[in-house]
């Protein structure tokens, strides 16, 4: 009875099957227009645009434990 119960708890102890690979994936947009009007300086446009689109991407992989 007592091999028995050692073995038990040694089997509760160790993981039941191959470990799971997880991976996460994470990401931001950021889209910013910005216009100027009445530029007073020789030699450039009037007005001018600006199209700014910024994009971050984060990506995590877990092998599970070592």
């Amino acid at each position: 009875m007592r091999k028995i119960t050692i073995l038990a708890a040694l089997a509760a102890a160790l993981p039941c099957g191959p470990a799971v690979a997880q991976v996460s994936v994470s990401g931001t947009t950021r889209l910013r227009v910005e216009t100027i009007d009445g530029q007073a300086w020789a030699g450039f446009n009037e007005s001018n645009t600006l199209l700014n689109l910024r994009t971050t991407l984060a990506a995590q992989y877990e092998d599970g434990p070592v």
